[in-house]
């Protein structure tokens, strides 16, 4: 299912280093595909929007590819700045999953610097901006007393609200957004994995968990592989992965499995409800980065309509018109992608409760509306269609 031709130069170079793990073939892909004449600083660019530097950085230099100085300083610099935070964020995650357990909140971490020693055993390739951690609803007020002793301070819900109006806030919404002001540190604070939570089905604190060593005698946790991967299936799509790095994490994951492992990690997340999700992904995977998926399994996923047409849906916010610039920076940009939330699960009750988030949430941060669902619901599609026809400029948009 490898065929990049239509690719843009730049970005087939991109993928081609996002490839994992180096092996023979992926230093072959990354010198064949710099042959042509390559716009080096479309490249930075792309990388950047990506958020996959580490990667490219490494992957250009395992290859042996001469590039252009300023390019490589700037690379190296990239791929030391993601190292430094990266050891900074493993250091805060522990601090605060200690914080959160001796308050007695139970907590576990999403993704961040988890899957950067789960996937490519270190800290120095994989970009990660926040500290995603998972509560239980009814602990996210304890949860948000610890986050504030621990010196931040809530971005959202608006931290003007009272504990009664966060947490009604929170009713509608599955994260909140806190901010360290003098580190730096972003952490997102979920009650949930998903928006609709239909779509994960069985998958939460009580899931089976792993112990990841950060080092140093420190531990944190996280979800058990399986889980974790239906997790990162979900997310993936519901983002329409148009970041590359969210495909490139779950491609590592996979890269050392067999076909027919592969194939297991499939029918567990179609058994937790990201069955489409998880097609889609595995597709791009196959296309992108050339993971062997087998014959039969991917014959069964690309016989389907909806996931083909998820797949395309996802090529052309990773590689299209949004290959080097963010979604709520054209207009209307994201309307594929929302529209893309209808088929990731089949049936009339989850498409009914995807257009049912879609009327609570368009208002974003603006909780004044937090106790008016009856105004949200009327309101909500033309104040969503309005809000998707500005030009937002968020390339620096928090993003996990």
């Amino acid at each position: 299912m490898v065929n990049n031709r239509n690719l843009a130069a730049e970005f087939a170079l991109v993928a081609a280093c996002c490839r994992w793990p180096p092996t023979p073939e992926r230093r072959r892909a990354v010198a064949e595909t710099s042959q042509p004449p390559i716009d080096w600083q479309r490249l930075l660019r792309i990388a950047a929007r990506h958020r996959v530097s580490g990667l490219v950085a490494e992957g250009i230099r395992d290859a042996g590819i001469a590039v252009p100085e300023p390019i490589s300083m700037h690379l190296a610099k990239e791929e030391a700045r993601i190292a430094l935070h990266n050891v900074r964020s493993a250091a805060e995650s522990h601090r605060l999953s200690q914080a959160l357990a001796a308050d007695g909140v139970d907590a576990l971490l999403l993704k961040g610097v988890t899957i950067n020693l789960i996937a490519y055993g270190g800290l120095g390739l994989k970009e990660s901006r926040d500290i995603d951690l998972l509560v239980a609803p009814e602990a996210f007020l304890a949860a948000s007393r610890t986050l504030a002793a621990c010196g931040y301070g809530r971005l959202s819900p608006s931290p003007e609200l009272d504990d009664a109006a966060a947490a009604a806030w929170m009713d509608r919404c599955k994260e909140a957004a806190w901010l360290h002001p003098s580190q730096g540190h972003l952490v997102e604070l979920h009650v949930a994995l998903a928006d609709n939570q239909a779509m994960i089905a069985g998958i939460g604190l009580g899931s089976p968990r792993q112990s990841i060593d950060l080092g140093g005698g420190r531990t944190v946790e996280t979800l058990a592989d399986a889980e974790l991967l239906a997790y990162l299936f979900l997310h993936g799509a519901t983002h329409g992965w148009s970041r590359l790095k969210w495909l490139a994490d779950v491609n590592a994951l996979l890269s050392r499995r067999s076909p027919a492992e592969i194939e297991q990690a499939y029918r567990a997340a179609v058994a937790h409800g990201a069955g489409r999700g998880a097609a889609q992904g595995l597709l791009l995977c196959a296309r992108l980065f050339a993971l062997d998926l087998g014959s039969a399994l991917a014959g069964e996923l690309e016989a389907d309509g909806r996931t083909r047409y998820m797949v395309r849906v996802a090529l052309d916010l990773i590689a299209g018109r949004f290959v080097e610039t963010e979604l709520d920076d054209s207009r209307f940009g994201t309307i594929p992608l929302h529209i893309s939330h209808f088929f990731l699960q089949p049936g009339l009750k989850v498409k009914f409760g995807v257009l049912a988030q879609k009327l609570r949430t368009p208002f974003g941060a603006d909780e004044r509306h937090a106790r008016l669902p009856i105004l949200r619901s009327a309101l909500g599609i033309p104040i969503w269609l309005w809000r998707r026809s500005r030009l937002m400029h968020k390339a620096g948009k928090p993003g996990g």
